[in-house]
């Protein structure tokens, strides 16, 4: 009963939280000299927003198309728990038992709060492209600022590559089963270059429906979490398990996939941890967003308060209703013909309509992974910090986009799990090769994040000046940034804990390329003025030339 009581209590504290984060920051907010300009027109507001942007250096070059709902829908789009369900909640809990969920998830969404906290008021600081490059490179200096750039880049393209290879994978199960028919190597691979190719053509052709397109899977995820609660509480009200099962640490699940060991332990908890990563990405979109000195951070702050309570209620009501066979470990489709046994009219399209939505909730997400990716490439390649920077600073015209720096992200990507496939290629399951990528994306992700967070804390213990947007949390702000530290720390370490020795290979050809870049590109761009950066507001006449020669291609209004 102690254990239930500590579970439930640290969950509401954690909502408690995040209610007082918010508040202080709506506080700071209205404290602030920020003008949002809500009541004005269209063309006032972009010229503000545009005014905003060359004043830290850049031209306007991408249309603002976000705003209101769809910021938000791009991060839990992005996160899905809906994905995070179907696919990691069954192998995490085999391989690290009920406690991730009663224990494991409130403590994720504690600490990945505050780190959201510092991601909030680092993008409402510098609202561009860059993300946390730019903000890093103000508090710590170029090499440093690169370093955490390269990271993050890094970080979301292993990310997106975990996130397809899984879902290639369930793609390939799940027509087997439906088929009745075996597919061969080739078909999952095919299945697996064919989700590259069709985020990749999205991106550039209907990239002016981005926002509408997100909007619509935010709300599609929220429909599907209500209908799987209605339908599990209709099928079998109370479920097979009682819910004091989920604060066990030793699981009634067949635990042959994991064991009871240190890495089984962190396994789970890194499968668990995906749905609470990627709310950064949205900091990559700003140069696209109406107001994005309020509406990014807030977006990536309210993100994480909603896939931590949706994640915690469905993930607990799904626990205690999957249907236990002696000896056999559950999975996603037997839940469903449990369901669809108890209520024949579901039979012929609950599977059908399930498989929609996990395949549309984890396509949305590669697709928020390869769009962040891309204009984190373009904010560096317009600061000449990356090889083939003229190619990356190219922006379509007719749609709008970095197209070339799209088609890397998803080339570079692709290759790093066809490359991971190679290298691991030797009777290890499917999963394992999954949790790789996921570590490495974690390793690249908070890696970055570190670094940015650590830099900020550095420069305000030596008195730095760095700019402070509208959106922060006050005298709270530090004591977030430490803590935020800590858990990042921890995170990396359980990571690099997960590497095989293929893996530490790969990261090690991965750091060698970016100390080789980043010198290059640091002795490259060594008289270059980095005022992009530091939102300096003077500029040379030549400097404000090459900006109104930019727009001129790109005009919007």
């Amino acid at each position: 009963m102690l254990a239930v009581l500590l579970g439930f209590g640290l969950f509401v504290l954690v909502c408690f939280l995040a209610l007082y984060l918010g508040m202080t920051a709506q506080q700071q907010v209205r404290l602030s000299l920020h003008q949002s300009l809500h009541d004005h027109s269209k063309y006032v507001r972009f010229m503000q927003d545009k005014h905003d942007l060359n004043r830290l250096g850049y031209a306007q070059q991408l249309t603002r198309r976000l705003n209101g709902f769809s910021v938000f829908a791009v991060p839990f789009s992005g996160m899905s728990v809906m994905t995070g369900a179907a696919l990691l909640l069954l192998p995490a809990l085999a391989q690290g038992g009920p406690w991730l969920l009663s224990f494991g998830w409130p403590i994720l969404g504690l600490f990945t709060l505050l780190v959201a906290c510092s991601h909030a008021a680092q993008s409402s600081a510098y609202p561009t492209a860059g993300g946390i490059y730019h903000s890093t490179v103000a508090a710590g200096g170029r090499r440093t600022g690169i370093t955490a750039g390269w990271l993050q880049f890094l970080g979301t393209l292993f990310l997106l590559a975990g996130s397809n290879l899984l879902l290639a994978y369930w793609l390939t199960s799940t027509i087997a089963v439906m088929g009745s028919f075996e597919l061969e190597r080739w078909h999952f691979l095919g299945l697996l270059a064919g989700l590259y190719a069709s985020q990749y053509l999205y991106s550039v052709r209907a990239a002016s429906s981005l926002g509408r397109y997100l909007t619509g899977t935010a709300w599609m995820q929220v429909a599907a979490i209500v209908l799987t609660l209605v339908l599990l509480s209709i099928s079998r009200w109370g479920g097979y398990l009682p819910l004091t099962e989920m604060f066990r640490w030793h699981h009634p699940f067949d635990v042959s996939g994991g064991s009871s060991s240190l890495a089984s332990a962190l396994t789970g908890l890194l499968l668990l941890a995906r749905p609470l990563m990627g709310a950064e990405h949205t900091a990559t979109l700003a140069e696209e967003t109406v107001d994005p000195r309020i509406q990014i951070p807030w977006a990536i702050f309210l993100s994480t308060v909603y896939v931590f309570i949706f994640g915690y209620i469905l993930f607990a009501i799904l626990f205690i209703h999957y249907p236990l066979v002696p000896d056999q470990h559950v999975t996603w489709q037997l839940l469903l013909d449990d369901i669809a046994s108890r209520w024949e009219l579901w039979g012929d399209w609950l599977s059908p309509l399930c498989m929609v939505i996990v395949l549309w909730s984890g396509w949305s997400s590669g697709l928020v992974a390869m769009t962040a990716a891309s204009r984190l490439w373009l904010a560096m390649s317009r600061d000449e910090t990356v090889p083939l920077a003229r190619l990356g600073t190219k922006v379509s015209r007719r749609w709008r986009v970095p197209h070339v720096a799209l088609f890397g992200a998803a080339g570079l990507s692709m290759l790093a799990a066809f490359l991971l496939l190679a290298i691991h290629d030797n009777g290890e399951t499917e999963l394992a090769i999954c949790v790789q990528l996921l570590a490495l994306g974690m390793l690249g992700l908070h890696g970055a994040a570190w670094i940015s967070v650590g830099a900020r804390r550095i420069a305000s213990i030596r008195h730095k000046t760095l700019a402070a947007g509208p959106w922060q949390l006050g005298v709270w702000g530090p004591i977030v940034e430490y803590a935020a530290l800590g858990f990042l720390l921890l995170m990396i370490g359980g990571a690099a804990w997960l590497l095989t020795a293929s893996s530490w290979l790969v990261v090690g050809v991965a750091l060698i390329t970016i100390w080789l870049a980043t010198v290059r590109r640091i002795r490259h761009s060594r008289r270059k003025e980095f005022v992009k950066a530091t939102g300096a507001n003077r500029f040379s006449r030549r400097q404000l030339e090459e900006l109104i020669q930019i727009e001129r291609n790109y005009t919007e209004l």
